[in-house]
């Protein structure tokens, strides 16, 4: 899945992620779940054009399993 716009995302919140132990954790449905490092878009080259953070995730095995996040963009806060 590749992250297309911010309409395909989830548009975080300050307090919904967070670096902890130099990784960048999201929350996602009350669960902190760590970013995969090949999930990490540079904000920077234009992939975030809203300047918030932003994370792209799915569900492999319906919500019964752990989120596979696609994309992650820390916004201007970075």
């Amino acid at each position: 899945m590749p992250c297309c716009s911010e309409a395909d995302g989830v548009v975080l919140n300050e307090e919904e992620w967070r670096t902890y132990n130099g990784v960048y954790q999201v929350l996602i449905e009350n669960r902190w779940w760590d970013v995969p490092r090949g999930a990490i878009v540079d904000p920077g080259n234009g992939a975030n054009p809203i300047g918030k953070p932003i994370v792209w995730y799915r569900h492999l095995d319906g919500y019964e399993g752990a989120p596979t996040i696609d994309c992650f963009a820390s916004g201007t806060m970075g």
